[in-house]
């Protein structure tokens, strides 16, 4: 069995072994068109995002993953997500089903783990907090952040941009 690391770094050996003209763009491509935005700036851009800004919300959602898991209802805040573009009309109807087929447990973590491949850390994280705020489930956006009901355009990346 393959980590996801291992399977990342096989399937970019067959690309960089391949002959087949505009083999990179044709990827990028279809990158794009699954919307995995991140995924495709990672591969594009120079500037990376620090390894803080990559770990802290997954840290967070580590941490406090178990009340986050039992607490929440995918269903709940989904179309919020769908709407800031967190996550896809697909990834919606994933999770969706998962919940109905498996359990909510599986509907969160799969919505986790789809946010975090959308966007940048920074932004797939403020939409996460926004859809809790917004859906009534501000004590775990306390947990996760606290400052962040007190400031939330702080956590903005827009307003992060524009100040730095």
């Amino acid at each position: 069995t393959r980590t996801a690391t291992e399977a990342g770094e096989a399937v970019l050996d067959s690309f960089d072994k391949s002959s087949a003209p505009n083999k990179w763009v044709s990827f990028l491509n279809a990158l794009e068109q699954e919307e995995l935005v991140y995924v495709k700036s990672l591969l594009e851009e120079d500037t990376v995002d620090s390894e803080e800004d990559r770990l802290r919300g997954r840290k967070l959602i580590r941490l406090f993953g178990p009340e986050l898991e039992k607490n929440i209802k995918p269903k709940d805040i989904i179309s919020s997500l769908v709407s800031k573009k967190a996550i896809t009309e697909d990834d919606c109807d994933e999770v969706l089903n998962l919940c109905h087929t498996k359990s909510r447990l599986y509907g969160i973590m799969c919505l986790l783990r789809r946010m975090q491949i959308r966007l940048r850390p920074k932004e797939w994280y403020y939409a996460f907090l926004c859809a809790l705020r917004d859906n009534d489930y501000t004590s775990e956006c306390e947990l996760l952040d606290p400052d962040f009901l007190e400031c939330p355009h702080m956590f903005d990346p827009e307003t992060f941009v524009r100040i730095s």
